[in-house]
């Protein structure tokens, strides 16, 4: 009888334990991030890659991720961002997923119905249209040419959509300087 009693307990404590963490986990919010690809590369024109600073930036987009939980990364088919998010997809041992870049707003509704943990690299003109597309409402109405450094955060929990905006990396006007330096350097 003692047995019966001791099991009984075991399974009420698992049962007890097990709704606990399904609350818990239940209350995290799902997370979409959208950044812009770092510092392209003056040619070729129409698909330039990288610089050596937007390499560098690159490998601080990892570096910012490194803790945090990523499910899936989104990228327009387009060197720039591609090479943007090799470092984090190297770190991570996920595979890039492609997106025409006038369906990051789409991407971002699904990746958020579907409660995945996100990260959408676009481009300039297409980030701001995409968190509007949420009926969210960014701080800034365009992202300059030389902007490359701001990082949205989308998060929706208990069916309420917030928006932060944060920067990483080297901030952008620092990295014009840098970019300059760099130049001085190499003459």
């Amino acid at each position: 009888m003692f047995v019966c009693y001791f099991k009984l307990m075991n399974i009420k404590h698992f049962f007890t334990i097990l709704s606990i963490s399904l609350i818990t986990f239940s209350c995290q919010p799902t997370k979409i991030y959208l950044v812009r690809h770092a510092e392209k590369a003056a040619e070729p024109v129409k698909d330039p890659g990288l610089t050596d600073i937007g390499k560098e930036r690159a490998l601080d987009l990892a570096a910012y991720f490194s803790k945090i939980k990523l499910d899936a990364v989104f990228s327009t088919p387009f060197k720039r961002t591609q090479e943007t998010a090799s470092p984090l997809l190297n770190q991570k041992k996920i595979n890039l997923k492609d997106y025409q870049p006038n369906q990051a707003g789409d991407v971002a509704a699904k990746a958020l119905a579907n409660k995945q943990h996100t990260l959408i690299i676009g481009h300039s003109n297409t980030l701001l249209p995409a968190i509007q597309s949420l009926g969210l409402q960014p701080n800034m109405e365009q992202i300059a040419d030389d902007d490359y450094d701001n990082l949205f955060i989308i998060s929706k929990k208990r069916g309420k959509l917030k928006l932060k905006h944060v920067t990483y990396g080297v901030d952008s006007p620092k990295a014009k300087d840098q970019a300059a330096s760099y130049q001085m350097k190499i003459n």
